[in-house]
C-alpha cells in the first residue's frame, strides 16, 4: 500500500467513527465515502483542496483528482485539515475507557508502559475480535519488572522483581503467553 495511504488509513477510521453516530450499525456505513475540499497533511507535505476516497473502510485514493463514485456519501471538508492518527508512546491505561478518550483526541495508537495484565488481555481480545474499533489501538507488555525496591514498587503495587541477569530471560519466557501481539499472545 502506498505510504500516503498507509499514513491516512488510521485517520480515516477516526473520521468515520466521529462522523457516524456511535449507535449506527456497521451495515449503515456507506460503501464509499468522499471527503472533498480538505487540506491534507500526510506527515510529510500538505495537499491543498484535497480529496480522500474511502471504500469499504479503506482509503483508496488521496490527492486532488479523486472522483466520487455514484452513491458515495460526500463530506465537504472546506476549512478543515486531515492528518494521520497520532501515537502516544508512553501512557498508563488503568481502564479500557482510557482508550476511547485517546481516540476522541486523535490518538489512534497508545503504547502502555505498565498496566494490569488482566486488563491488557481483555483489551487485546477485544482488538482481535474486532470489538475495539471505537478506541485507540493498544500496544503493551503488561506489567514491568524491576529490582527489589526499584521503580514501581513505591506505589504499593505488586511488581515482579529480579536480582540476577539470568532471571531476566526466565521472566520474559514466563510472560510469553501475556505478550501483546496480533496473534493474541499465543
Amino acid at each position: 500500500m502506498d505510504s500516503l495511504l498507509c499514513k491516512l488509513f488510521i485517520f480515516a477510521v477516526i473520521l468515520i467513527v466521529c462522523v457516524l453516530s456511535p449507535g449506527r450499525a456497521t451495515q449503515d456505513i456507506p460503501a464509499a465515502t468522499v471527503i472533498k475540499n480538505v487540506r491534507i497533511f500526510d506527515g510529510d507535505k500538505i495537499i491543498r483542496n484535497g480529496v480522500v476516497l474511502i471504500e469499504n473502510g479503506r482509503i483508496i485514493s488521496v490527492g486532488q483528482k479523486a472522483k466520487a463514485p455514484e452513491g458515495a456519501k460526500i463530506f465537504d471538508g472546506e476549512g478543515q485539515t486531515l492528518l494521520p492518527g497520532l501515537m502516544d508512546a508512553h501512557v498508563h491505561v488503568w481502564d479500557p475507557q482510557n482508550l476511547k478518550q485517546s481516540l476522541v483526541f486523535g490518538v489512534t495508537t497508545v503504547v502502555d508502559m505498565f498496566m494490569n495484565v488482566k486488563t491488557m488481555k481483555a483489551i487485546k481480545e477485544m482488538q482481535l475480535s474486532g470489538k475495539a474499533n471505537d478506541r485507540a489501538y493498544l500496544i503493551s507488555p503488561g506489567t514491568l519488572v524491576t529490582v527489589p525496591g526499584g521503580h514501581g514498587t513505591q506505589y504499593g503495587a505488586p511488581i515482579p522483581t529480579i536480582t540476577r541477569p539470568e532471571e531476566a530471560e526466565e521472566f520474559v519466557d514466563s510472560r510469553s503467553d501475556t505478550a501483546c501481539s496480533d496473534r493474541g499472545g499465543s
